[in-house]
Formats: structure tokens, sequence, C-alpha cells
């Protein structure tokens, strides 16, 4: 066989991607004016769909595809809960560093009373938390099935 076919002459292995069964041969060309491009866009990215021939050949034979709605309320909490969590990983990294360095380098008793203020840490993770907490029963209440 030769190179075209999909071999290296030398070894017989096959190269690169497999040949499709049925390839698209054909191409056909579509105009739209201004205002049923503005539809055409309005459509294409609602449907989520990645490209613009993959949508239009859906549509004209009538597969089904999913549609995806954003809501900016919903991608705004999400943001909020994302930051929140690396807030608290933050925080809790700073406080493992510090119980560390109150081990390694003080006494017993000099460490109890410094970890006193560790408090104010602990009592940032819990506002966190409780900003957390506060908005996913949001997110529930709007989403979940009543």
């Amino acid at each position: 066989m030769t190179e075209k076919q999909g071999f290296l002459p030398e070894s017989g292995k096959k190269v690169g991607r497999p040949p499709k069964i049925d390839k698209a041969k054909h191409c056909v060309m579509v105009r739209f004016n201004s205002e049923e491009y503005a539809d055409f866009l309005d459509m294409f990215e609602t449907s989520g769909v990645k490209e613009k021939a993959t949508f239009l050949k859906r549509h004209l034979f009538g597969s089904e595809f999913k549609v995806k709605t954003y809501d900016e309320n919903t991608f705004n909490s999400y943001q909020e809960l994302k930051n929140i969590k690396a807030e608290i990983r933050k925080i809790g990294v700073n406080y493992n560093q510090f119980i560390a360095i109150l081990r390694s380098n003080f006494t017993e008793q000099r460490a109890a009373t410094t970890a006193k203020n560790s408090v104010k840490l602990l009592s940032d993770i819990l506002l966190y938390n409780e900003r957390a907490l506060s908005i996913t029963l949001q997110l529930v209440r709007r989403w979940l099935p009543k």
C-alpha cells in the first residue's frame, strides 16, 4: 500500500486519522440579509452547538439539540460560592501554618496563650461558611421543585 492510503511504506503501520465512511462531499451555500442573519445568530447562540454548519444541519433535518439558557443571578451566586471556597481554603492554610509554627517554636504554655489569636481565623471561616450556606439556600429555594 502507498502513503496516500494511510500506511508507512517501510514499516507497514497505519498513520493518521482513519478515513470517514461517508464523507460530506457536497457544499450548499445560504445567504441571509441582515435581519435574517441576526435571527439566525440568536437561534445559533441559544442552541449551544459549537459550529454553525452543525446547527443548520440539525435544524434542517429535525434532529434534536439542547437549548442552553443563561441565568445571570445563578451564575453570580456560583461565582460568589467559588470565591468563598477559595477564601476558606486560604484561611485554613494560614491556620494550619500558624499551628505548626506554634508547636515547633514555642513551649506549651506560650503556644496556648498565642493560640488565642487564632480565634480570629476560625471566626472568619465561620462567617464565610454562614454566607455560603445562605447563598446555597437561596439557590435551593429558587431551583429545586416544590
